[in-house]
């Protein structure tokens, strides 16, 4: 959330002053930066990553794109994500700016180990993809038994 400061006229800003208002700006809202070459699509999409014994679980959120305009693809332990989000629908007047994502975009998030492509699932629902990969054999946790011997 945006702090306002109030507008001293005869005080310098620091070094760090201008820099937080430069990161604010550019990455967290409408700045100079929304409406320029920087594609807002290029950040990372909203997501989770869980582990557990069996498989690791993303949930991916992609609001506004149809499921069937999305092309995942698992390669050399990588998820690949491809898509497009349609142009919103232009209103007459002025832009004052413009966050809404549009275009083709394309995202990459490496595994921590290997998967069964072959048993990877998707699932969607209200803009939230949920992607199941099952670990192979050699990725699995397994817990050692100790034996206590001589």
């Amino acid at each position: 959330m945006a702090e306002l400061k109030r507008y001293e006229p005869h005080t310098f800003a620091t070094v760090q002053d201008v820099f937080d208002r430069l990161f604010d700006r550019s990455l967290f809202g409408p700045g100079p930066f929304a409406n320029g070459a920087a594609s807002p699509v290029s950040r990372a999409l909203p997501s989770n990553l869980w582990e557990t014994d069996e498989a690791y679980v993303l949930e991916l959120a992609i609001p506004g794109v149809n499921p069937d305009d999305i092309e995942m693809t698992l390669s050399k332990g990588s998820l690949i994500i491809k898509g497009r989000y349609e142009s919103p629908e232009t209103i007459a007047g002025t832009n004052i700016w413009r966050n809404l994502p549009e275009g083709e975009f394309e995202l990459a998030y490496t595994l921590p180990s290997a998967v069964y492509a072959d048993d990877a699932t998707v699932s969607w629902s209200n803009g939230i993809f949920k992607v199941h990969l099952p670990k192979e054999e050699k990725a699995k946790s397994k817990r050692l038994k100790i034996n206590v011997g001589r």
